[in-house]
């Protein structure tokens, strides 16, 4: 299976709310379903990742003397 290149952390993270209904749904074979999971694994690291970069900047943004910013 391809795996699909997450465009941005917004359609990362609308990717995984709907990976989560079909999950909780529980209307999907077995198979699919551990695809859907792995699936919003590899997602839910992206976004994590995207997180820590935005955090990172945050921080250092905080600490720029008031001119450079």
């Amino acid at each position: 299976m391809k795996k699909k290149q997450i465009e941005s952390f917004e359609a990362g993270y609308r990717r995984l709310e709907s990976i989560v209904q079909a999950l909780d749904s529980s209307q999907h074979p077995l198979e699919e379903m551990l695809a859907l999971y792995e699936e919003g694994i590899r997602i839910s690291q992206y976004c994590e990742a995207e997180l820590d970069k935005a955090e990172l900047k945050v921080t250092q943004l905080q600490v720029l003397p008031p001119d450079e910013s």
